[in-house]
C-alpha cells in the first residue's frame, strides 16, 4: 500500500500500480483518491 496526496489520477500513478502488479505477481490493483469529496478511482487489471 502506497499514499500519496495527488490533485488526479494520471500516467504516472497508472504506471506505478503496473509496476507494483508486475512485481508482487498481483493481476488488480486499485488506485483511490480522497482529496476531492466525490471519491475518484480506478481498477487496473494486467
Amino acid at each position: 500500500m502506497l499514499t500519496q496526496n495527488i490533485e488526479e489520477i494520471g500516467n504516472i500513478e497508472i504506471a506505478q500500480i503496473i509496476n507494483y502488479l508486475k512485481i508482487s505477481g498481483l493481476n488488480v490493483g486499485l488506485i483511490l483518491n480522497f482529496k476531492h469529496p466525490k471519491l475518484e478511482w480506478q481498477r487496473i487489471v494486467l
